[in-house]
């Protein structure tokens, strides 16, 4: 399964992207604040 960092400030808008996405067979993983979108993608990649 291949995975999506999803970054949206917007709630009703993330919500809709995380169930298209998921439906496309996406993991996804959110978050509304790009820091902690870094930090995510560093724990990722260690």
């Amino acid at each position: 399964m291949n995975n999506i960092l999803l970054i949206e400030e917007t709630d009703e808008t993330k919500n809709i992207l995380i169930k298209c996405l998921q439906r496309a067979g996406f993991e996804v993983i959110s978050t509304d604040n790009s820091l902690v979108s870094v930090k995510i993608l560093s724990s990722k990649n260690t």
